[in-house]
């Protein structure tokens, strides 16, 4: 997919990207968007040996409101309640396969940083807990972005991607990518585990309890003074606490423990640089000893998913090192992907 901006109000053009390794690497399934093409593919992957998932979205419990942009597609009913199908039926089968299910996102709250992308074409990154620029991390960032030839003229473009979000990004994906680093690099200890299931409702069903019969189960929500209503025939997917009783979606998810969000914006940062650096090494590491299947939604609704694939492939810099042939291997691969996104 080249470069074609949209604020996700077209129709979506998701990637399923493969990195393949070989038969003796384990198997890294991440999916970072809703599934709108054929889910087939994902479910292959997941009947293979020494698989695990990992979701950068937070599995939110009904009456949060709104669910992650990944589990839905609000612009559309029938686009959006294919999109749950599709998760409920890799959700089932992961459940079987007994494959561990990584959530590599964290909460609104936690997420200090912001990229701003003012419209002018330049960047500022700034501490939400503050409302101020942090020029540091602004110059790192700046830095990053001209490795990859991306100056103010081609930011006002780019930029477009995160209208929806007024221009802004809270870099999930490449929080994400990098907390499926620290899981597969041995990190658990950055997780706790709930064991949780999903369910599926749809606007306007009420319970049939006698407590609360006629009552609606999905319940218009007032979240920072804004209030979200579920739209008409929509099907939303929630989790609750697993209930004992065995059900096709019950696992248990591993989900990353508050206040982490310092080391890992610190490896994230670690990963742009120009030096060379143990971060960048364990992203190399991540890279060569898995098949990595991504599902991407390049320049939809936000601008992370392609700077997670640069971030990426700035670990692969061989001006300070000397990659191993396997290292080549994928830096090759990634080439092939950035330039498939950006031309």
């Amino acid at each position: 997919m080249a470069l074609e901006i949209s604020s996700d109000t077209s129709p979506r053009c998701e990637i399923f990207n493969t990195f393949l390794r070989g038969p003796d690497k384990a198997n890294a399934v991440e999916i970072a968007s809703a599934i709108t093409i054929d889910v087939q593919p994902i479910l292959k992957e997941l009947c293979e040996t020494n698989t695990t998932l990992y979701i950068p979205a937070m599995p939110n419990k009904l009456g949060d409101g709104d669910v992650a942009s990944n589990f839905r597609y609000k612009h559309d009913k029938d686009i959006n309640n294919d999109v749950v199908k599709k998760w409920m039926e890799v959700l089932t089968l992961n459940s079987k396969q007994k494959n561990p299910l990584v959530v590599t996102t964290v909460s609104r709250s936690q997420r200090y940083l912001t990229l701003n992308m003012p419209d002018n074409g330049s960047i500022k990154i700034m501490n939400n807990l503050t409302n101020e620029e942090i020029p540091d991390l602004t110059q790192k960032f700046k830095d990053f972005l001209t490795v990859f030839d991306i100056e103010s003229e081609k930011m006002k473009v780019i930029r477009k991607a995160s209208e929806g979000a007024r221009f802004n990004s809270y870099l999930s994906d490449m929080i994400g990518f990098m907390n499926m680093v620290n899981w597969a690099n041995g990190n658990v200890t950055m997780f706790t585990m709930q064991h949780l299931e999903a369910h599926v409702e749809t606007e306007g069903e009420v319970y049939h309890r006698a407590e609360y019969e006629g009552q609606l189960i999905i319940k218009p929500v007032s979240v920072n003074g804004r209030e979200w209503k579920p739209k008409k025939g929509f099907q939303y997917m929630y989790f609750r606490p697993f209930s004992g009783k065995m059900t096709p979606t019950q696992q248990k998810f591993y989900i990353l423990k508050d206040g982490q969000m310092t080391t890992v914006y610190s490896q994230i940062f670690k990963a742009i640089s120009m030096d060379e650096n143990e971060t960048k090494k364990m992203v190399r590491e991540f890279m060569v000893s898995h098949n990595y299947y991504r599902l991407s939604d390049y320049w939809v609704n936000d601008v992370d998913d392609a700077f997670t694939i640069m971030m990426i492939l700035n670990c692969f810099d061989d001006d300070d090192i000397d990659l191993t042939e396997e290292e080549k291997v994928v830096k090759e691969s990634l080439e092939v992907v950035y330039e498939g996104i950006m031309n």
